[in-house]
């Protein structure tokens, strides 16, 4: 819930500082549909669509009881059986209702590391299908941390089991940004920054929100990444047109 707060709390913003306007919400990964709540209780009836997408029928079947209990819109429609990491599965059922992606606003929330199989061709690849639609991108993911980070934090954060069993169930973790080469252990893959950006994506990093660091206090020239962080991500072409200015990431 607070991840899709910071997430809304930041478009809400990125609209009232730059004059973005979006007619489209789209919620993959949509579980009870908790950002699509939260929404609709700031914009209601203003947009024209709500859309929840979700590869699982139970998830798909949860958003539905939610919206029988009118916390969620009542126009608001699914896509089941929508793997993520397939964008053309969520695009196609846009275009069969005749509904615009450019400028549609996705909100994710910790989905797209559930994509099988991932390279970072694969994910750059699945990143421009969102891309080349025109969908704005905001997602959270769990960092994924190295060997030697894991191993100094002396294992205080969960995160080496969460790398343990994603691993297991072959989906793919990824770092925020790029760190530091691996001194010791298995590289980690690129990061999420490099995957959107090579599809096209600009990052929006002040729009970006970044929990803790995974080590209490900075030491010069020491990695320190977040345990989760918040991407904002808007395609090239919109933020020529909103001659929005673009800030390097830091190396949180």
């Amino acid at each position: 819930r607070r991840s899709f707060l910071r997430a809304n709390d930041a478009l809400d913003r990125f609209c009232e500082e730059t004059g973005f306007r979006y007619r489209v919400f789209i919620e993959h990964a949509v579980g009870r549909g908790e950002a699509s709540r939260q929404r609709y209780e700031r914009s209601g009836d203003r947009l024209e669509h709500y859309v929840g997408a979700d590869l699982e029928e139970a998830a798909i079947e949860a958003a539905r009881q939610e919206q029988a209990l009118g916390r969620l819109p009542r126009g608001m429609w699914f896509v089941g059986g929508a793997d993520i990491g397939a964008p053309e599965t969520l695009l196609n059922a846009l275009k069969a209702r005749d509904v615009e992606t450019q400028d549609a606003v996705m909100i994710v929330g910790n989905g797209f590391h559930e994509v099988r199989a991932q390279t970072d061709d694969k994910m750059v690849a699945v990143f421009k299908g969102y891309h080349d639609a025109g969908v704005v991108l905001l997602f959270a993911e769990e960092s994924a941390l190295g060997t030697e980070d894991l191993l100094k934090t002396a294992w205080n954060t969960y995160h080496a089991g969460f790398r343990y069993v994603h691993t297991k169930s072959g989906q793919g973790l990824r770092p925020a940004v790029e760190g530091p080469p691996a001194r010791f252990g298995r590289a980690l893959p690129a990061s999420w920054l490099a995957c959107a950006e090579a599809a096209g994506y600009v990052r929006m990093d002040s729009y970006c929100h970044r929990s803790r660091t995974i080590y209490p206090y900075s030491i010069p020239d020491r990695h320190n990444p977040s345990i989760s962080v918040n991407h904002f991500f808007i395609p090239a072409e919109l933020a020529t047109r909103l001659k929005v200015d673009v800030t390097s990431p830091s190396s949180s």
